[in-house]
């Protein structure tokens, strides 16, 4: 009667056990919504419409260039990342001058449209060093996924927006 109540406790453990793996790939392997940039600015969630939300790259003299955009129209506030010579899956840090030897940009901005406003927060920035990353863990012919992150400076008054828990997966 042990033997066999050890034997039920194993199969009914790793049964537990092999559900909780299961459900971890699933969530896992789901990653970002499909169409769709997802952040966080300053621990405030925001996700871009997939009609707003573009992955474009152009080539010159050998160098590629990749842009991942997108809105969110009711609130007025957008998300752009570049990023200079783009050679796929990898890491790209956002250092440097921007659009002069960062080898990625973000830009955070809010649009006040009502008021015919728009402030931007860059990376890099002023301050020097690495103030971000982006991340692609997922390059193909037919779509990128990754993840990115930021401290964006504004050049106006020098305020500062934190972007967090950056994620894309788009479709080229």
């Amino acid at each position: 009667m042990k033997y066999l109540k050890s034997v039920l406790f194993v199969v009914i453990m790793s049964l537990v056990l092999a559900c909780d793996k299961d459900d971890d790939k699933a969530e896992s392997e789901t990653g970002p919504e499909e169409g769709i940039i997802s952040l966080k600015v300053d621990g405030s969630q925001f996700s871009t419409s997939s009609s707003t939300t573009t992955i474009t790259s152009a080539e010159q003299n050998g160098i590629t260039g990749l842009q991942i955009s997108g809105s969110e129209i009711s609130s007025g506030k957008v998300i752009n990342i570049l990023v200079v010579n783009f050679t796929g899956e990898g890491t790209y840090a956002m250092e440097g001058t921007p659009f002069q030897d960062a080898p990625s940009v973000g830009i955070y901005s809010e649009i006040d449209v009502a008021n015919n406003a728009l402030k931007q927060w860059v990376a890099p920035h002023g301050t020097g060093g690495n103030v971000g990353t982006v991340v692609f863990t997922s390059v193909s012919e037919t779509n990128v996924k990754g993840t990115f992150s930021f401290t964006g400076q504004n050049l106006d008054d020098e305020s500062f927006k934190v972007v967090t828990e950056g994620t894309f997966n788009l479709d080229r």
